[in-house]
C-alpha cells in the first residue's frame, strides 16, 4: 500500500493494522466528499501522516488546556468598535473570492508533529499571511520562538496548548524571529 510505504508507517500487530486502516478509510470517505466536483467545500483535502488515526488520538495532539482566569473576551472592545467602523468604509468592489494561496500570500503547510503547538502556528500564519497581504515579502516566522517563550506567564504551555491571541500579545513586545534563524523542533 502506497501510504504506508510514503509515510513509513510500521503496525506493531495485525489488531493495530485493521484499526488504522479502518481509520484511513474513512479518512478516504472524507477526502472523496470534500474534493468531489460537486463538493460545497471551498478547499482540497489530501492524505497526510495522520490519515490512519482516530479522531480521538488527533485530538490529543491538539490538547490546548483552559486556564481557570481565562477570560474569554480579552479584546479591548474600544479595537472592536474602532475595527468595525474601519470595516464599513472598505470598497464595494473587491473581489467575492481570493485564493491567497495562489497569489503568494501563504507560505508552506507547516507540520506540528507530536507538539500541542497548534497556537503557535495559528499566531504565526496570520502574521505571515497578514504582513504579506500588505505588499511585504512572505516570510516564515519562529513557531518555536512562541512555545520556548510565550509561556505561562503569557498564558501558553508550549507543546501542551496555548491561545493564539496570547501568542499576537508576545508578539507586541519581543517580535518574532525567522523560521530560518529559529527553526522548529516541536519540543
Amino acid at each position: 500500500m502506497e501510504y504506508i510505504v510514503e509515510f513509513g508507517k510500521n503496525y506493531k500487530t495485525n489488531e493495530e493494522f485493521k484499526e488504522r486502516m479502518k481509520n484511513f478509510i474513512e479518512m478516504e470517505k472524507y477526502i472523496n466528499e470534500v474534493n468531489a466536483p460537486e463538493s460545497e467545500y471551498t478547499h482540497e483535502a489530501g492524505h497526510n501522516e495522520y490519515s490512519d488515526w482516530s479522531q480521538e488520538s488527533f485530538k490529543k495532539l491538539l490538547g490546548a488546556k483552559q486556564p481557570a482566569d481565562h477570560k474569554k473576551n480579552v479584546i479591548d472592545s474600544d479595537l472592536i468598535e474602532g475595527e468595525g467602523r474601519r470595516l464599513q468604509n472598505v470598497k464595494d468592489d473587491l473581489p467575492a473570492k481570493v485564493d491567497w494561496v495562489k497569489a503568494g500570500k501563504v507560505t508552506r503547510v507547516k507540520d506540528q508533529g507530536y507538539c500541542g503547538s497548534c497556537w503557535a502556528f495559528v499566531t504565526t500564519g496570520a502574521m505571515e499571511s497578514d504582513h504579506a497581504i500588505k505588499g511585504n515579502k512572505l516570510v516564515s516566522l519562529s513557531d518555536q520562538q512562541l512555545i520556548d517563550c510565550s509561556n505561562e506567564y503569557w498564558g501558553n504551555w508550549g507543546c501542551q496548548g496555548g491561545w493564539q491571541y496570547y501568542g499576537w500579545y508576545y508578539t507586541q513586545y519581543y517580535g518574532l524571529e525567522n523560521m530560518r534563524d529559529y527553526p522548529y523542533l516541536g519540543y
